[in-house]
């Protein structure tokens, strides 16, 4: 009854370089067909077990590594951070007898890339979301498994054949969708890295089709919703994510960010309350609860939350440029400098950090820096409209107004409602 997908077990699609330091674990797996059980139900047991098998092994290796050692990983986050740092495939599979049973052997491999687990660790201290979504995926196949093996004995245990066939159609069923929904669980995601939302919503809806309860299903496709700002429906599955799993923080959090988007402050804020209810050292929570108090003006509220957020996570360049946004409010240009250059040397590709630390450099009058960080935003994004008014600015100052007027007019163009305004005023 179940099929025999193969699921790669790996957290980010990424090409393996030759020159990385590969360490390999093999292991195998047997189940046997035991009364009333099929072929296939041996086949999804065994396979199951040898991933995780094959996790395990590895991730006490992982544990081993200094590296890991100096990070500060629970043990259900080794296992988590090894499937970042890994991938597993299954080698063979073949039919086995022992005291006349017959049953499936599964031999799986796991590699572990050595060469990246300090960029993962790195990863996974700025995204500690992804570390959650990892962890999410092997609670599931443990519990799927742990439920395979209630079924399993419960088969054993019947001796009428329509009982035998009534709880294959209910409970079997069900469990191999469970196990099917995974596996386009996981296609999602991988699609989603990709930015290919149309495949993701696709796999999801396949997900959630086999699985209606999978609330972490519910919960990325309403991330994907949320990319392509279909605000309804992003909403919609939140709150599905949430009945189906009422202790899913993640879901709270990214409703309130909706709710946010949408100026429904109020709620915004009673979401993150609830977040934080459910796990008072969640750093994004304190960062986006932070940008709601900050629209309503309410900076001190705001303050506090970046600072909290940044306690619990130093990594958080985010918190760090949300911070230099109060600064730079306050007049406080040595702390917002700081902030925003925080935020660029934990992530260099932060076009907002660049354009915000310009602006700073714009009101302090020191053109070059200006125009060098605003140039860079604009190479990093060059759709914020933002960043070219502030560069005409700079133009405007440095005596080129050619330049300036051109970077004013892109603004305009991109959306920028001031700057259409103020370019009518002068004619322009």
């Amino acid at each position: 009854m179940f099929k025999t997908n193969i699921i790669f077990l790996f957290f980010w699609l990424l090409a393996w370089p030759v020159w990385a330091e590969l360490k390999t674990f093999t292991v195998k797996a047997q189940a046997f067909i035991g009364d009333n059980q099929t072929k296939n139900e041996a086949r999804q047991l065994a396979t199951l077990e040898a991933k995780r098998q094959a996790l395990e092994q590895a991730g006490t290796y992982v544990e081993s590594l200094t590296l890991v050692k100096n990070s500060v990983l629970s043990k259900d986050e080794i296992l988590a951070f090894t499937g970042g740092v890994s991938k597993t495939e299954l080698l063979s599979e073949k039919a086995i007898t022992h005291d006349q049973s017959f049953g499936i052997e599964i031999v799986a491999k796991i590699t572990v890339d050595t060469a990246l687990v300090e960029s993962r660790i790195k990863h996974f201290a700025s995204h500690r979301e992804a570390l959650e979504k990892e962890k999410a995926l092997i609670a599931r196949n443990k519990a799927l498994e742990q439920e395979i093996r209630v079924y399993q004995a419960q088969l054993k245990k019947l001796k009428d054949l329509n009982q035998v066939q009534q709880l294959r159609a209910s409970t079997g069923q069900k469990l191999e969708n469970k196990y099917n929904a995974t596996d386009w669980f996981r296609k999602g995601y991988e699609a989603y890295l990709l930015k290919a939302y149309d495949s993701a919503l696709g796999h999801y809806n396949q997900a959630l089709k086999l699985d209606p309860a999978y609330a972490a299903a519910y919960l990325n496709r309403g991330v994907v919703y949320y990319e392509r700002q279909q605000y309804p429906q992003a909403l919609a599955d939140y709150t599905q994510a949430i009945k189906y799993d009422p202790k899913l923080l993640q879901a709270y959090n990214n409703r309130g960010v909706v709710y946010k988007q949408l100026k429904q402050h109020d709620k915004a804020l009673a979401d993150y309350a609830l977040a934080l209810k459910l796990n008072p050292k969640y750093a994004k929570t304190y960062n986006n609860r932070g940008t709601v108090y900050s629209e309503l003006k309410q900076y001190d509220k705001a303050l506090a939350d970046y600072n909290q957020a940044l306690k619990l996570d130093p990594q958080f360049a985010y918190a760090y440029n949300n911070r230099g946004n109060i600064y730079s409010q306050r007049q406080a240009h040595t702390q917002a400098l700081s902030d925003y250059s925080q935020a660029i040397d934990l992530l260099p590709s932060y076009a907002q950090a660049f354009s915000s630390r310009g602006a700073v450099y714009l009101d302090l009058q020191q053109y070059p820096q200006a125009l060098a960080d605003l140039n860079q935003a604009l190479k990093l994004f060059p759709h914020s409209a933002v960043a070219y008014n502030q560069r005409g600015r700079v133009y405007q100052a440095l005596q080129q107004p050619e330049k300036a007027l051109a970077d004013w007019r892109k603004a305009c163009a991109l959306g920028l409602g001031s700057t259409c305004e103020w370019l009518k005023q002068v004619g322009k």
